[in-house]
């Protein structure tokens, strides 16, 4: 049975239990070249922007995009899709008229949902051992009419040593069993719990950006 396709990650809760960080608000650059989407994972730039991340971007991600909002003819629009090389006037990064995202904190604490690919990871018992294992992000480009993400978690990097997401569990894990009607390993998008490890936050790594 196939997944049903959700793209990006998506916060679910916190492994001190918790609530999720407040929402923050960052800058995207005028002009920036790459649509984002809800469910993108964004990193810090040094002008205080942000931009979509990669998985080389090490120790710089910054959260979990949720919304924007831009400029267009005059008039600010609230979506959950920010289109490639959006311009406003002022240019200047402050500028009244700037691109904004909506964003949850990627601190080390918030547990999002993810699907995986499956180039190596295709049993249960393949992604019950992998739980506590590392792994790097896939990046890709937001759909263009819903604004989700195309996100998801890099199943050939799955290791013990150092990526972007530790693994923290199943999503569907419970003491019924897993639910795996919903939630098959043996296709695509196997569905599991990460935490950053590699956030710009101060709980994640010493150095600022």
């Amino acid at each position: 049975m196939a997944n049903v396709t959700i793209g990006g990650f998506r916060p679910v809760g916190t492994l001190s239990g918790a609530s999720l960080p407040t929402p923050m608000v960052r800058e995207v650059a005028n002009n920036y070249g790459t649509a984002l989407g809800v469910g993108d994972v964004l990193a810090a730039a040094t002008d205080g922007t942000v931009t979509v991340a990669a998985a080389s971007q090490n120790g710089a991600l910054l959260g979990y995009a949720t919304g924007f909002s831009y400029v267009v003819s005059g008039k600010r629009t609230y979506s959950n899709y920010l289109p490639a090389s959006t311009t406003f006037s002022p240019t200047t990064v402050g500028s009244r008229n700037a691109s904004l995202v909506e964003f949850i904190p990627a601190t080390p604490d918030v547990i999002c949902a993810v699907q995986a690919t499956a180039a190596t990871y295709t049993t249960i018992a393949n992604w019950v051992g992998a739980i506590q294992s590392n792994a790097d992000l896939t990046a890709g480009s937001p759909d263009a009419t819903t604004g989700w993400s195309t996100f998801s978690l890099d199943a050939s990097t799955v290791a013990t040593t150092t990526a972007n997401f530790r693994i923290v569990g199943i999503r569907g894990y419970s003491l019924a069993g897993l639910e795996l009607g919903t939630n098959d390993p043996t296709v695509i998008r196997f569905e599991v719990l990460v935490v950053c490890s590699e956030s710009c936050w101060c709980t994640g790594t010493a150095t600022g950006v």
